[in-house]
């Protein structure tokens, strides 16, 4: 009986560990994600939507509270005596079964003026499955002890010693062997736990990927809500166009447009994350990448600085990308450079083949980066020029680059400008050589 509420404790505990992480990151992901919708007043469908979004079950709860910590929008009927305050803020707070979380949310960027909180609850569930083998593994332990069966599990597995040696090694050199043994093993621990070090680095590596995916998950559904209102406001701009306007209001129109096509481009981006397009075609890469070339140096941002856009090697015929991919990862690194270069200066673009791989090649002679920001820029909500740059340029092509086997590297110093590398595995085929102009 103790040995039963031993190990229900055991998987109690491990389940509010875990509970308590997962509360407080979906928490601070909604505060940033949500908050422009939560400013403007959607309450409702951002709780029905975030409820849905979290996988949370019919007695659990999101909620997006006033400064009072009351409900700002709740069904009718609901009592509101079941949500339980916390001590303090954006900390996990726990009753028998279950978790909540207060997490505050500002009206500015620099959380000086306190708009409400996002409360979120989920309960605790016990593991019946580990408390059954659990209670299991000691019972057959014991009964084991008690009926003389200790010597004999000790000769087994002093006879299995130099095959768990050999199985253990295969482990640490590939973690992949399906190698099993019929036994768990007893010894040779230290190349066990190797084994397991390079496991564990694994799945941190992993669990960093699972995080970006969930942000970028959130980020569709927000680009998906943001481009009906986007078109709404191109159809009225172009009407304006149509009547007779001095030039000042036509210009400042001309601009509005142009930002309304910014945004439209970037919530198209993110909305088509994860969309896997089984009707890949061989075309030109070098041709894609000069007409993006072509096209981006009429844009405002990039109308004062220099584009030099050079290929190497024969023509490169790529099937493993789509053209709107290729035309993406462009559009955001030249974006990017951009943006960390002043006028005059000149952004170098180029095409080239190594071994089985295109190679797009994106340097500028901006302000650089510094090594310790390296891995950040890469993170989905990350940017350098709050209010300008939106955060997803890298990201964009990062997920792409992985989603197609491709890579991205960075190399970059303070003042000495950037260089983003893109290689893509390519695939060639015998087409009639196409020359270009720089």
């Amino acid at each position: 009986m103790i040995l039963f509420l031993f190990a229900i404790l055991t998987s109690y505990g491990v389940s509010r560990y875990k509970t308590a992480v997962d509360i407080q990151d979906s928490a601070a992901s909604v505060s940033k994600a949500y908050r422009s919708r939560i400013l403007e007043g959607d309450i409702k469908v951002a709780q029905i939507q975030l409820h849905e979004l979290l996988h949370l079950k019919k007695e659990e709860q999101v909620l997006v509270l006033g400064k009072n910590r009351r409900p700002i929008y709740q069904e009718v009927g609901t009592d509101s005596k079941i949500i339980d305050d916390c001590p303090e803020v954006a900390q996990t707070c726990f009753d028998l079964g279950n978790a909540r979380i207060l997490f505050p949310i500002y009206f500015d960027s620099e959380k000086t003026s306190l708009y409400g909180y996002v409360y979120l609850s989920r309960n605790i569930r016990v593991d019946w499955v580990f408390v059954f083998l659990s209670f299991s593994i000691f019972i057959i332990g014991f009964l084991l002890l008690y009926f003389g069966f200790s010597n004999l599990t000790r000769n087994a597995a002093d006879k299995l010693s130099n095959e768990i040696f050999h199985w253990a090694k295969r482990l640490e050199e590939n973690p992949k062997d399906s190698s099993a043994l019929s036994l768990a093993p007893f010894s040779e621990l230290n190349t066990l736990k190797s084994a397991i070090e390079g496991l564990n680095s694994k799945i941190v590596t992993f669990e960093t990927q699972a995080g970006h995916k969930a942000k970028l998950l959130v980020l569709r559904g927000i680009a998906h809500d943001l481009l009906g209102p986007v078109a709404q406001m191109q159809f009225y701009l172009a009407s304006l166009k149509t009547m007779s306007l001095n030039t000042q209001l036509s210009e400042v129109i001309s601009d509005l447009n142009d930002s309304l096509k910014r945004i439209s481009a970037i919530a198209s981006q993110v909305k088509t994350l994860d969309h896997n397009q089984d009707d890949l075609e061989s075309f030109d890469l070098a041709g894609v990448v000069s007409a993006e070339v072509e096209n981006l140096s009429s844009s405002k941002t990039i109308r004062q600085l220099g584009l030099n856009l050079k290929f190497s090697g024969d023509s490169l015929f790529q099937s493993g990308i789509s053209k709107a991919e290729v035309t993406r990862i462009v559009q955001n690194l030249v974006h990017n450079s951009a943006l960390a270069s002043i006028a005059g200066q000149i952004i170098e673009i180029k095409v080239s083949k190594f071994e089985d791989n295109a190679i797009i090649d994106v340097k500028d002679h901006g302000c650089g980066i510094p090594k310790h920001l390296h891995e950040q820029v890469f993170e989905p909500d990350y940017t350098s020029k709050p209010g300008v740059g939106t955060g997803l340029g890298l990201s964009i092509v990062q997920h792409i680059c992985q989603q197609r086997g491709g890579i991205v590297s960075l190399e970059s110093n303070v003042g000495a400008g950037t260089l983003i590398r893109v290689s893509i595995p390519l695939m060639a085929s015998v087409e009639p050589e196409v020359s270009y102009a720089t």
